[in-house]
């Protein structure tokens, strides 16, 4: 990203910030305002416990805002969804400005990232398999097709089978009724695979290898930090940072399909909650163990 991110990508880095408390896995200690609501309470607050060194001072850096992105574009971001009304403004406790998003926001998130909703779903033990028979003339249709389900939770198996572990029939026939595929695209039920375990299939087809390292190398730069001379709270908003990059790309599989430990996303979460509870008990010399 630029110094001069696009204005959707702020805006999709918005959404899915606020849409954590959809999905979260866990309750974060309260570190200060900021922290405590940006990971777990869906809101934004620029003038936290941690941040505000006395009173009267200007609001230091928002956690929402991505760490390569300027204030005054991230403002202009906030004011846009604000007007498109995607966010709203409220006073929380002691007056502590809010941002939340509103039904619309929620509706706009899970329309960008659908995989949001699937997350903590139990595995059913079957794999939603598709095979469509569209004419290489139809290029557009072809690939737009391929884009669709690969956005609703669906990998390509080969060239015009697809696969996805989760249950989303109802958005697979909704994909089809929309674009008018029902004649062309076969929908089926796989209950097993013949050739290897199921996790081992699923392992290779989403590539969750490099995405099981990023969580991991993620959770190593946090452990390692007091070996650091950083900033301890714009440590951990890059860090919270890259764990929003590492969402965009996470399937997101269901529980059950993949080992108990999973494979990085739970925890992430649990060290950056603990590094936010080290931010807590002790400003500003940090020592995390």
């Amino acid at each position: 990203m630029s110094d001069h991110p696009a204005r959707s990508r702020i805006l999709d880095y918005l959404l899915i910030t606020l849409s954590l408390p959809l999905v979260v896995w866990m309750e974060l200690n309260e570190a200060s305002r900021d922290i405590s609501l940006a990971l777990t309470g869906g809101k934004y607050s620029g003038y936290g416990q941690i941040n505000r060194r006395r009173r009267g001072d200007d609001p230091a850096p928002d956690w929402l805002r991505p760490p390569d992105c300027k204030r005054e574009n991230f403002r202009l971001a906030v004011w846009r969804a604000k007007n498109r009304r995607y966010l709203e403004k409220r006073s929380g406790p002691g007056g502590i400005p809010e941002l939340v998003l509103t039904q619309e926001g929620r509706a706009k998130a899970l329309k960008t990232f659908p995989l949001l909703k699937l997350a903590r779903r139990p595995w059913k033990g079957w794999w939603l398999v598709v095979t469509f028979d569209i004419p290489e003339t139809d290029k557009k249709t072809r690939e737009s097709v391929r884009k669709q389900l690969t956005h609703i939770g669906f990998v390509q198996w080969q060239k015009s089978v697809y696969v996805s572990p989760h249950d989303i029939a109802d958005d697979l026939a909704k994909l089809l009724k929309n674009y008018n595929l029902q004649d062309k695209v076969v929908p089926m039920i796989a209950k097993r695979i013949l050739a290897g375990n199921d996790w081992d299939f699923a392992r290779r087809l989403f590539h969750i290898d490099p995405i099981e390292a990023e969580y991991k190398q993620l959770c190593q730069s946090l452990n390692s930090f007091k070996n650091s001379q950083s900033d301890p709270r714009e440590f951990l908003r890059r860090k919270f940072s890259q764990y929003i990059n590492i969402l965009h790309h996470d399937p997101f599989l269901p529980v059950g399909l993949a080992p108990k430990a999973g494979y990085g996303r739970e925890s992430t979460l649990k060290a950056l909650q603990a590094f936010a509870a080290a931010i807590k008990s002790e400003i500003p010399k940090l020592n995390i163990s």
